[in-house]
């Protein structure tokens, strides 16, 4: 609602969230149908940006945990500018806010008309609602919205003053209004989308189940037409959502001696994002051992804009030798744009040669024993029938094992086979993601 001749009455369109002053674009009464929006062709995830969810008025008792289980079954974070005095009354939906990582920012303490108080009376306000935010375990907000959208250059200043900032909204679908249809909200909405775009929804209304009930709609027709969902920063800008990463075990079949195979490790992300994430790697030593079983291999996995997936090769050495499988880790580091949710995968190297060839002791046995034969051949002096001395280990020996490399990492699924192929470079090039 605005103030206009004495009056209070309902804001009937959009307030641009940068605007000193309330400007109002008059948009659809209530009452209006709007078509079923069109079918849209499949386009890359997050390729047009990202908009922002936002949810005035809370937290009330019972409708804010109802928002709170539909974003959290589409795993969407949004901002929830809340009143102090619904904060001091509902402590518990606050702190559930907060625990499900959203941004808490500040609405007032009495969703108070700013424009209507001395600068004092700002202050109050804010500084109040702050301390009850803060009272429940959220951070200090840094971001003010004031009721309405009334502001004024007066009102904006005493917010600056205090270290904070003014924030409107772009996309109003006025979903407060009495008997306004979900269809309608999630029209308007839908129709206002651009990158970087604020919209103003509310958590708590007399049209509130209407409101509810239209989100999954403008979750699923967002990211439809190429949009991610994500919050606001300490300065009010729109930044796209932080996917977590898992790196998936991985067996590969050693093959033939002379012979390459690929292990091929799947780093998946939870969600797709608006910019590209990278990831550093390297291996580390288990009972493998680099050089013998396996090419050492470092390097940055990229994964482009709207993938939730890339891959990661690493050559796996064949032989003829009788041995127990062999292990080694894939150590994920330096996140870019992404968290590590899992951070370290196990390749298994799988034996593959019969119990009747030779083994490694075999082999080393037999090596020895031939520098040994030589050694008598050279001396026509000895006897034919003399001890031979065993030589020393060779390098061909048992492979070094280093269990500590790899002791957090989970067991590999009995059904988690990758593919093998022909011989590869080490590589770490991203694939595409989900559609």
């Amino acid at each position: 609602m605005v103030a206009t001749g004495g009056r209070r009455l309902p804001c009937v369109g959009m307030l641009r969230r940068t605007a000193a002053t309330v400007t109002l674009v008059v948009t659809l009464t209530a009452g209006w149908a709007l078509p079923t929006p069109p079918a849209h062709a499949a386009v890359t995830p997050c390729s047009r940006g990202t908009v922002a969810l936002t949810f005035d008025d809370g937290p009330h008792a019972r409708s804010t945990p109802r928002v709170l289980d539909v974003l959290a079954g589409r795993r969407v974070k949004a901002t929830f500018f809340q009143v102090g005095s619904m904060v001091a009354a509902n402590p518990a939906v606050a702190r559930r806010v907060h625990a499900d990582g959203h941004v808490l920012a500040n609405h007032t303490y009495r969703h108070e008309n700013l424009t209507r108080l001395g600068n004092a009376d700002i202050r109050r306000t804010i500084d109040r609602t702050n301390r009850a935010i803060v009272g429940i375990g959220a951070p200090k907000p840094t971001l003010v919205r004031p009721p309405y959208g009334a502001t004024s250059t007066r009102v904006r200043d005493v917010i600056s003053g205090m270290g904070m900032r003014q924030l409107l909204w772009d996309v109003d679908p006025q979903d407060w209004r009495s008997g306004r249809s979900a269809a309608t909200i999630r029209d308007l909405v839908l129709r206002g989308l651009r990158d970087g775009a604020v919209v103003l929804l509310h958590d708590a209304s007399a049209n509130v189940d209407r409101s509810i009930a239209a989100l999954p709609a403008i979750i699923d027709g967002a990211r439809s037409r190429g949009y991610c969902l994500g919050t606001l920063d300490q300065a009010g800008r729109v930044v796209p959502p932080v996917p977590a990463a898992r790196i998936d075990d991985v067996e590969v079949t050693e093959g033939a001696a002379g012979t390459k195979r690929s292990a091929v490790l799947t780093v998946r992300l939870s969600e797709p994002t608006s910019r590209a994430v990278s990831i550093d790697w390297t291996t580390v030593d288990g009972s493998a051992v680099a050089g013998e079983d396996y090419k050492a291999a470092s390097g940055t996995l990229t994964i482009p804009r709207g993938a939730t997936r890339g891959t990661i090769k690493v050559t796996v050495r064949g032989d003829d030798l009788d041995e127990p499988n062999e292990r080694f880790t894939i150590r994920l580091r330096s996140p870019a744009g992404v968290t590590l949710a899992r951070a370290k995968a196990r390749v298994t190297i799988l034996d593959d040669d019969p119990p009747a060839a030779s083994t490694k002791a075999d082999a080393s046995a037999e090596r020895d024993a031939g520098e040994g034969a030589a050694d008598t051949a050279q001396t026509p002096d000895a006897p034919a029938d003399a001890d031979v001395p065993t030589g020393a280990p060779t390098e061909d020996g048992d492979a070094a094992t280093g269990a500590t490399a790899e002791e957090d990492v989970q067991e590999a699924d009995d059904d988690s086979g990758a593919p093998t192929g022909p011989a590869t470079e080490a590589s770490d090039a991203g694939t595409g993601g989900d559609p």
